[in-house]
């Protein structure tokens, strides 16, 4: 950490897609930039169905080379049986999110941003004059200051309390597979309390007869997500991944000098829990906010 400054224009917590394009866009602008990750590399681990909308990448600069599949269409089981093939306005894309994240990656790179990986932040304060985070990497401790800081922490809360911020209001369980599996035309949605209570199930076909399979429910994802394989005739010894996803958004997304964005913020879309293009969104309206606030000297939240 010796080749660090003491202090940036903007610190932002974690190298998800959201925060490194929030730290772009600021970057872009003329700011300098940190980037705090406590994981060793960018996109892994890994768990996101990837699945992104064309007008997301109409939208925003996104790497392209991430696509992995194209669908316009997805085929509805209810729970009696019954199918229904829908169509889409425009195609949705199948991402793999370890290029996804790294493209992202290499752009802000290329913009100025500065990366701190395998690091932790441990702590934030607010003062008067600016906010500060405590950091460590490996045996190392130091203080880092900013005149801003953006938490884009996905689904890991532990910095809130330090600013006085809340958790979402709820959570769903979330669990997923990537496997080997049959050849398919389209995604495949399950419906039914036997399956997915209260929530869903996909499969998302890949290259390869690859699958990525998924489901989110309230609680015990992973024993029904063992039934929808079973049922799809696919065996094996599978490396499921389960996270939860928040339910709503947290009671304010900013304090005074600290914005959130994200996940960590509950900014998904309310209908799949997906969180890329809301999230991006959110960045968006966060680096402008940040903007704003270094053009007016006032990083307050009564600005």
């Amino acid at each position: 950490m010796s080749t660090l400054n003491s202090r940036y224009d903007v610190i932002i917590v974690g190298a998800g897609p959201i925060g490194i394009y929030a730290s772009t866009r600021l970057a872009e602008a003329g700011f300098s930039v940190l980037v705090i990750e406590e994981d060793a590399q960018i996109g892994k681990p890994r768990f996101c169905t990837g699945l992104i909308s064309k007008e997301a990448f109409d939208q925003f600069p996104l790497p392209e080379g991430a696509i992995e599949e194209e669908f316009s269409s997805a085929t509805i089981f209810s729970p009696s049986g019954l199918k229904l093939r829908l169509k889409s306005k425009g195609p949705v894309y199948a991402t793999d999110r370890t290029a996804f994240d790294q493209g992202l990656y290499h752009r802000a790179r290329e913009s100025g941003v500065k990366f701190l990986l395998n690091c932790r932040c441990l702590a934030l304060k607010v003062n008067n004059d600016f906010a500060e985070a405590r950091v460590a990497m490996e045996a190392l401790e130091r203080t880092i200051k900013a005149d801003a800081i953006i938490l884009a922490t996905g689904i890991k809360y532990n910095l809130h309390k330090f600013v006085g911020l809340t958790l979402p209001p709820g959570f769903l369980d979330c669990s997923q597979v990537q496997t080997a599996g049959r050849p398919m035309e389209g995604i495949e949605i399950y419906l039914g309390n036997s399956i997915a209570p209260r929530s869903f199930a996909w499969v998302v076909p890949l290259k390869k007869n690859e699958l990525r399979i998924g489901m989110s429910t309230y609680q015990n994802s992973v024993s029904f997500l063992k039934a929808l394989l079973k049922k799809l005739s696919l065996k094996g010894d599978f490396n499921i991944m389960r996270r939860p996803i928040p339910l709503g958004t947290i009671k304010n997304t900013y304090t005074d000098r600290v914005l959130v964005v994200g996940d960590a913020a509950g900014q998904v879309k309310p209908t799949t829990g997906g969180g890329i293009y809301f999230g991006l969104l959110c960045a968006d309206l966060a680096a402008k906010t940040i903007i704003d606030a270094f053009k007016a000297g006032d990083f307050s939240v009564n600005r």
